[in-house]
């Protein structure tokens, strides 16, 4: 509802508009889907829509600086992006977004943060990060490589590894008839639904078992988990037994450089792999 009062057109008394609060929808064109038949409306309608565009930039950057100052870092992050999807040249916002990811204790993002403000700037306006941009890199890298590993409480016994497994009489059943037989099997579910503790459970007690796992950042390794697992082999029986000879032994020195030498021809994955069976 508005009431006119002269020539100008305002909010009626009690009437709530949503471009304030602490979580206002920016991405959303002010009265979007209202044109009016009435020029004069219209008018007022498309500068108003210029004037929200204007403030809309600060608006979101001092929004993050009190999600930042309260420490609701997420919740900074999370504008702070968004402001950049609107306005990607604001280097005082990819400033802050380094900040942020700092704070969160994940240099990495900080200097990916960096290397995305560079190539905006570089594409867009020929420009590099300014100096001010620039130092906070170096202090992000020296103060990272100063600052010790952030300390965890260790979590409770129970948690890491909970006193009772409920449950999965079927799965159990299936898997020890799998191990009796000698058969492969591939164990599948959703993250957190015990999986690592189930086959934990199977393999207690049994002679000649290997247990390895996946660990954060394998993605970044070529047969990580692979080399850990020949790791584990080599530490359970005597090397002589376990590596093949010749051409296959040097292939395998690709991830093992214990077995001397690797070939000075480029690698092929097919030889390696054929390497791998003999081993297995």
């Amino acid at each position: 509802m508005v009431d006119e009062v002269g020539h100008d057109l305002r909010l009626a008394p009690g009437v709530a508009v949503d471009l304030d609060g602490d979580a206002p929808d920016f991405d959303a064109a002010l009265l979007a889907g209202t044109p009016h038949e009435d020029d004069a409306v219209q008018d007022w309608l498309d500068d108003a829509r210029r004037r929200w565009l204007a403030r809309r930039a600060d608006r979101m950057s001092g929004l993050a600086a009190r999600h930042e100052a309260a420490g609701a870092l997420a919740a900074a992050l999370a504008l702070t992006e968004q402001l950049l999807v609107l306005e990607p040249l604001l280097e005082h916002a990819w400033r802050r977004l380094m900040r942020l990811h700092f704070l969160r204790g994940d240099r990495g993002a900080a200097v990916a943060a960096f290397e995305r403000c560079e190539r905006v700037l570089r594409d867009e306006l020929g420009l590099a990060p300014s100096p001010e941009t620039q130092a906070l890199l170096a202090q992000v890298e020296t103060l990272a490589e100063a600052a010790p590993p952030p300390s965890r409480a260790p979590l409770p016994p129970a948690l890491l590894r909970p006193p009772r497994l409920v449950g999965r009489v079927a799965e159990r059943e299936a898997l020890a008839g799998a191990w009796q037989a000698g058969r492969a099997f591939l164990l599948v579910g959703e993250a957190g639904l015990g999986k690592s503790r189930l086959l934990a459970d199977i393999a207690q007690g049994r002679e000649r078992v290997l247990q390895v796992a996946a660990l954060p950042g394998d993605e970044t390794v070529s047969y990580a988990l692979m080399l850990r697992l020949l790791r584990a082999l080599a530490a359970g029986g005597p090397a002589d037994a376990l590596w093949p000879t010749g051409p296959a032994r040097q292939e395998l020195a690709r991830l093992l450089p214990e077995l001397g030498p690797p070939p000075a021809a480029p690698g092929l994955e097919a030889l390696l792999q054929a390497a791998l069976q003999d081993v297995f």
